[in-house]
């Protein structure tokens, strides 16, 4: 479950496709609302995930900093209108330095 933590926030929110330096413009995403969330991700309203936006969560089993092994994810469609340079911002909320990273791809 300490890996679960990491794709917490990576889905807690993925907050923020802002184009750099020129807009404020932004889209926040709640991880639980992923397009696709393929096993062994998981959404989970238990109460480890209290305080998180709309009490939900994402997260998979594991050993920490082993966790799934890079087999369950969730994806997101976004659509960029225009040509330019875009920054995605993610937040996690970890209970260790083991639990405290995700990847974005």
């Amino acid at each position: 479950m300490q890996r679960s933590m990491f794709v917490l926030g990576l889905l807690l929110v993925i907050a923020g496709l802002a184009q750099a330096g020129i807009k404020g413009d932004g889209i926040a995403l709640e991880a639980e609302l992923a397009q696709r969330i393929e096993e062994p991700m998981k959404i989970d309203d238990s109460d480890k995930g209290k305080g998180a936006s709309n009490e939900k969560f994402i997260w998979m089993e594991g050993e920490p900093a082993v966790g799934g092994g890079g087999e369950g994810w969730a994806e997101f469609d976004i659509n960029m209108s225009e040509k330019g340079e875009y920054a995605i911002w993610g937040r996690v909320l970890a209970w260790d330095g083991n639990s405290d990273s995700f990847w974005v791809t």
